[in-house]
């Protein structure tokens, strides 16, 4: 990592003004990076936490459509909507 940091320190200047190149670079960095980041983070998750994150997707979906019920059906309701098109 020293020699890129160093590499980087020494060319920031003139790279730095080429902002085509700055584009070309970062999406270079995002498309060889991202995928051994999510490898990375893949392996990190647990069996236990796969089995229950269908009951954690549930839980979070009805909460959602609990919280958008809730919050917009009064709305809906004073704008004179009614039966299926106020849902």
């Amino acid at each position: 990592m020293l020699p890129a940091y160093l590499i980087g320190m020494v060319l920031a200047g003139t790279v730095g003004k080429d902002r085509l190149l700055i584009r070309r670079l970062r999406t270079l960095t995002f498309g060889l990076l991202t995928p051994f980041y999510f490898i990375r983070a893949g392996s990190l998750v647990s069996v236990p936490s796969l089995i229950a994150a269908p009951l954690a997707f549930v839980a979070l979906f009805v909460a959602k459509m609990g919280a958008k019920l809730l919050g917009l059906l009064p709305t809906v309701r004073a704008f004179g909507y009614g039966g299926h098109d106020g849902i």
